[in-house]
């Protein structure tokens, strides 16, 4: 791993290893070690020093609270959750759990949800970490590859077989916006855009943008889809007057949803309106 002056473009430093997540603020790195048994090991960027090997097995993702003081780590044979203080290398508490892994998790920008999905059974788990209490967990779309909270925390988009948005104050399913295959997608700082990359058989076809403005609109307060999985749904292209360029998606174009079945409840519910494609 390199670590560039932006001003300059010159290498400053070069670690013998491959970064797995860098904290928001820029101060730590967390790697694993080359034993084979998927260990973390902490860095501290500011000296370069390698700080904390964690004592945690068979880790599988490390995520940085945004401000940097915890990291949660993922097991690549459990449900477990374990958050470790970057000053110390402890492990300060733990969520526990049976299954197969979770794929993927992330804080909300102010570190106080938690979301994680799991590839192997398509849920998603929320939790408030003041009191480590489950909120909901959401059903519905397929195996989680990534998630991902808006800056505000009021959304969360699941991104796996589709790009699906969530409601977390109420659990509700508020909208799928493409059912293509979709890798990457991130909110803007600002949260008014929602960018990803969803293609034909696999992500990547082209990079789509978002508008987020109307994701709240849905007037639909649903509870947590709870091992709810039918549902219809009709789906209507948007007017191409609306698109950046006024070309259309061979696949997923801007579209609004109408309903049925037992996973919503409103059926006027619209989705973000795309306006523009990279």
């Amino acid at each position: 791993m390199e670590v560039f002056d932006l001003a300059s473009g010159e290498a400053q430093k070069i670690y013998p290893v491959i970064a797995s997540s860098i904290s928001r603020d820029g101060r730590w790195m967390a790697s694993s070690d080359n034993a084979g048994n998927n260990q973390p090991v902490l860095w501290n960027l500011s000296d370069g020093k390698r700080v904390h090997d964690l004592d945690i097995q068979n880790a599988g993702r490390v995520i940085f609270r945004p401000d940097g003081q915890e990291v949660a780590i993922t097991h690549s044979n459990s449900n477990t959750i374990d958050f470790v203080s970057t000053a110390t290398g402890a492990v300060k508490k733990s969520l526990p759990g049976a299954g197969y892994g979770l794929g993927t998790a992330a804080y909300s920008a102010d570190g106080k949800l938690l979301a994680a999905g799991s590839y192997s059974f398509a849920t998603i788990k929320v939790w408030d970490l003041a009191g480590m209490k489950e909120l909901f967990t959401l059903y519905g779309q397929s195996p989680v590859q990534t998630v991902t909270f808006s800056p505000d925390g009021k959304l969360l988009a699941a991104i796996s077989g589709e790009l699906r948005i969530w409601n977390v104050a109420n659990g509700a399913d508020v909208v799928t916006l493409t059912d293509a295959p979709v890798s990457r997608a991130a909110f803007s700082a600002d949260g008014k855009w929602l960018a990803a990359n969803p293609g034909g058989q696999f992500p990547g076809y082209a990079v789509k943008i978002w508008n987020t403005s109307m994701a709240m609109s849905c007037r639909g307060r649903s509870s947590p889809a709870r091992n709810r999985t039918s549902y219809g749904a009709s789906v209507r292209r948007w007017p191409s007057a609306l698109m950046g360029n006024g070309s259309r998606s061979p696949q997923d174009g801007p579209m609004a949803l109408s309903t049925s079945g037992t996973r919503h409840q409103d059926k006027s519910c619209r989705a973000f309106p795309r306006t523009g494609w990279l």
